[in-house]
C-alpha cells in the first residue's frame, strides 16, 4: 500500500479484504494475535463503511453490478462458453427482473442460467 505504484490498486480492493478479515483461507472465524476481536470495518473509496461480512454482504447484495457479473460468470460456469452479445443483454433484464422483486438470492441467479435456451438447449445447438 506505501508503494506509489501498489497504492492506487489497494486504493480499490483493501476495503473489501478489510471486510473478511476475521475470517482465515477457508472461512473459519479467527481472533488476533492477542485473543482480540479483530476490527474488520472499511471505508470503500466513494467513502462508504462497511463494517465486516454483513456489510460487504448488504453492499453487494444490493449492487446491481455484482449480481450482473455474478450472474454472467455462473452463465460460464453452466453453460461452458461466454454469453453472446444478445444472452448478456437477456441476463441483464433478467437480472433487473429480479432486483425490483426484493434482494435477489443466489437460488434466483441460478434459476435464471438453467431457465435459459443456452443452458435447456445447449445438446440440440452443437
Amino acid at each position: 500500500r506505501a508503494r506509489s505504484e501498489c497504492a492506487g490498486c489497494h486504493e480499490r480492493m483493501d476495503a473489501f479484504g478489510f471486510a473478511l478479515e476475521q475470517y482465515d483461507a477457508i472461512g473459519r472465524h479467527r481472533l488476533g494475535p492477542d485473543g482480540a476481536p479483530i476490527d474488520a470495518s472499511s471505508t470503500l473509496p466513494s467513502g462508504v463503511r462497511i463494517d465486516g461480512v454483513v456489510g460487504l454482504r448488504a453492499l453487494l447484495r444490493d449492487d446491481p453490478a455484482f449480481l450482473r457479473a455474478l450472474l454472467r460468470k455462473l452463465f460460464v460456469y453452466a453453460v461452458g462458453r461466454d454469453a453472446t452479445v444478445v444472452e448478456r443483454l437477456v441476463l441483464d433484464a433478467s437480472v433487473d427482473r429480479a432486483a425490483m422483486l426484493g434482494p435477489a438470492r443466489f437460488a434466483d441467479l441460478v434459476g435464471i442460467v438453467v431457465e435459459s435456451d443456452a443452458f435447456r438447449l445447449r445438446e440440440a445447438i452443437r
